[in-house]
């Protein structure tokens, strides 16, 4: 008999304890594991928006430097264009006056002389 009672006892605390496991313990871990992996899965999600937010910059930051070096280059040849045409038109207009004068028609009148007309 008194086997068949601690067996009974034995029995009676091995239902207890997987019961209260089942019914007590479990949901807080549950809810609690839950939770965390809803917190694990937030910081996952956020890093992974930074991340990507941070290459996006990073490639608005490239292309904004191709922009601008391209600009620069293009700025640079424009002005070089134009210095050289400069050069050429004051190279052409040195050497009318100088055909003028070798044949006798160059003008004796300077900035001055028309600006002194004006007034």
């Amino acid at each position: 008999m008194i086997d068949l009672k601690l067996l009974g006892v034995a029995g009676a605390v091995i239902v207890g304890m997987l019961a209260y496991n089942h019914w007590v313990e479990n949901p807080g871990i549950a809810k609690l594991a839950k939770e965390q992996e809803a917190h694990a899965c937030t910081i996952r999600v956020t890093d992974a928006a930074n991340r990507a937010r941070q290459a996006a910059e990073a490639h608005y930051q490239a292309v904004g430097e191709a922009a601008l070096e391209e600009f620069r280059k293009t700025s640079e040849a424009r002005d070089s264009l134009h210095r050289q045409v400069q050069n050429q038109l004051e190279e052409d207009i040195a050497n009318y006056e100088q055909t003028l004068e070798a044949a006798g028609r160059s003008c004796k009148l300077d900035r001055s002389d028309f600006e002194w007309l004006r007034k």
